[in-house]
């Protein structure tokens, strides 16, 4: 998988999203192009990202580092919380069962781990620190590796 397949399937996640977005890469493959999977930043106005948040908490899992509150459920014996964050992902930027079959395509098979943050996160000072103390090592990568694909 390269940058511009991972461009590619991006535009896919917002064909029906009117809104604006900005698109990152990062984690392993923004830094060496391969890795077990794509993780992927969506840059989105603060009322989708407030929805983000919302849909992963009603779903039991952090926004960010994807764990799962309870992670003794049974529930996470069958769904990653990475999965449920995904889902929360393609209610909110309109993405049905057809145009999902196509982004799994473009990727080739390789799982996808997507987060949405608000637009300004890295000048957001607050907002660093939230995501610094609820895990450091996505922090880290997140900040170091985020390259833009592109905005609409």
């Amino acid at each position: 998988m390269y940058t511009k397949d991972c461009k590619e399937g991006c535009q896919l996640f917002i064909k029906n999203f009117t809104g604006k977005v900005s698109v990152y890469l990062f984690g392993s493959m923004a830094r060496k192009g391969t890795g077990k999977d794509v993780d992927i930043l969506f840059e989105v106005e603060d009322a989708i990202f407030e929805e983000y948040q919302r849909s992963c908490h009603n779903s039991g899992v952090d926004f960010l580092n994807g764990k799962p509150y309870d992670q003794m459920d049974y529930f996470w014996s069958y769904h990653s919380p990475a999965e449920v964050r995904l889902e929360s992902v393609m209610k909110i930027l309109g993405i049905d069962d057809p145009l999902f079959q196509e982004i799994v395509a473009a990727f080739k098979g390789h799982q996808l781990d997507i987060v949405l943050f608000p637009f300004g996160w890295r000048e957001d000072e607050k907002f660093l620190e939230i995501i610094n103390v609820k895990d450091p090592k996505f922090s880290k990568s997140v900040i170091r590796d985020a390259m833009l694909l592109f905005e609409s």
